[in-house]
């Protein structure tokens, strides 16, 4: 996913949730440490947390999981559609929309990103790297 749709999807996001990009980073980076120490050694998970490749990886699939988040609250509960942007003008009475939609979004969204959801892994290439140090 291009870096800036992943932009755009972390706007959206913010904006639902009424959050500022760093509360919904602070749970991505508390997310990864859950997934990592639920799923790996501690020595890999040190070397997991020190990778860019990591990172990037998480930033990504994060991405796609926030697509995923936000058709699940736009599309499935309002029948509107979302691909990368949301344009809060295109429904019906946006203002009155945003609230509706900001009641419980955060728990929900908290769950849905569940670090035990979470069925892929990095990379091999990432892994071989990591377990050979």
């Amino acid at each position: 996913m291009h870096p800036k749709i992943i932009n755009v999807i972390e706007r959206d996001v913010c904006e639902l949730l009424r959050l500022d990009a760093d509360a919904v980073f602070n749970l991505k980076v508390e997310y990864a440490v859950a997934y990592l120490e639920g799923r790996f050694e501690s020595h890999i998970v040190k070397e997991l947390m020190n990778n860019s490749r990591f990172w990037m990886w998480w930033r990504e699939l994060w991405a796609q999981r926030d697509r995923n988040f936000m058709k699940e609250v736009t599309v499935k509960r309002w029948g509107l559609s979302y691909t990368y942007s949301l344009n809060w003008r295109d429904f019906p009475d946006y203002t009155e929309t945003k609230n509706i939609l900001y009641k419980g979004a955060w728990d929900f969204y908290k769950e849905f990103h569940n670090w035990k959801g979470i069925k892929y892994y990095p990379n091999q290439v990432l892994m071989n790297e990591i377990t050979n140090v």
